[in-house]
């Protein structure tokens, strides 16, 4: 009986790459949420900084997650192990229990997800180098107070 129930199991769809606005779109909200974290970390919000600091690390990972897609053409993966070089480059050793620390996983975050944006969307414009002017000024305001 379980082989006929898995039977009349509506077959999966063939799988479709997302569309550059999706990825434009992300893009937008990653660049967004940057902002309120620089802005939360400079205003000594640590609570609401490393929380955003860790949605944008969670955004890129979305990004790989959609790359392992397009590359296996498919959304189910029961092998592991692709992708996770991603998750070593967004990992932190000292942690996000400092401002330097969250500016860091920003500024990682930034640089993990230009790169897979720009390996999804070839026509993607890199925002981490417009973005790095306001991570350094963050700094300096923060060794200021």
């Amino acid at each position: 009986a379980l082989a006929a129930q898995i039977a009349a199991l509506p077959a999966s769809a063939a799988y479709q790459d997302p569309p550059t606005e999706q990825i434009a779109a992300l893009a937008d909200t990653f660049t967004f949420k940057t902002a309120a974290a620089i802005t939360k970390v400079v205003r000594n919000d640590w609570l609401i900084g490393a929380h955003l600091a860790l949605d944008l690390a969670q955004d890129a990972l979305v990004l790989q997650i959609i790359r392992r897609d397009r590359e296996k053409r498919t959304t189910i993966h029961r092998p592991g192990g692709w992708g996770n070089e991603v998750v070593e480059r967004l990992a932190w050793s000292a942690g996000i229990s400092s401002s330097d620390g969250i500016l860091a996983l920003i500024q990682r975050s930034c640089k993990t997800f230009d790169k897979l944006a720009a390996d999804l969307d070839p026509a993607y414009p890199p925002r981490a180098p417009h973005l790095a002017p306001t991570l350094a000024a963050a700094r300096d305001t923060i060794k200021q107070t």
